[in-house]
């Protein structure tokens, strides 16, 4: 199992990459600074609502998984069962997420600072469709395997009767 140290050092790795302060992943989190701090110094586990506003505000559902690893081990489990659509779901999310504030430039002055980061979960995004577009390919992968075994399988579990002579 996880644990909230491990965990409060990833935040604080994930966001010191795409260069955000504490002050403002919380605003744009929606959430107090020192609950940031608190977290990333392994003091605190948020509840799902605020540990899913900074996820999607970082970018990254691995860092939600984990999360969700650490604190809930048996919601995670039950949370892992529906990867395919979670998946789905999640990049539709994000990519909405993406053009509704693209959508916003045109419309209110936007700073720099804005622009950078749109661009940082833009490019983010575009991992984050590779590495969901090689998930599904595993998938399908697996299926493949399960599909060519299923004739040995139907044939041990349901043998052929022995026509009587």
């Amino acid at each position: 199992m996880e644990n909230k140290e491990n965990f409060g050092t990833l935040l604080r790795a994930k966001r010191k990459k795409i260069k955000l302060t504490t002050e403002k992943l919380a605003e744009l989190a929606a959430i107090d600074r020192t609950y940031i701090t608190k977290i990333e110094r392994h003091n605190k586990l948020p509840s799902i609502a605020i540990m899913q506003a900074i996820c999607d505000k970082l970018g990254d559902r691995d860092l939600f998984e984990r999360y969700l690893k650490t604190k809930y081990p048996l919601m995670y489990e039950k949370w892992t069962e529906d990867e395919v659509s979670r998946e789905i779901r999640w990049l539709a999310r994000e990519f909405r997420e993406i053009k509704d504030a693209i959508a916003k430039l045109n419309k209110v002055d936007t700073s720099p600072d804005d622009l950078k980061f749109l661009k940082r979960r833009i490019l983010s995004f575009g991992s984050d469709v590779n590495r969901s577009i090689a998930r599904l390919h595993g998938w399908i992968a697996e299926i493949g395997k399960v599909k060519k075994l299923y004739p040995t399988l139907k044939a041990i579990t349901y043998p052929k009767e022995k026509s009587k002579a």
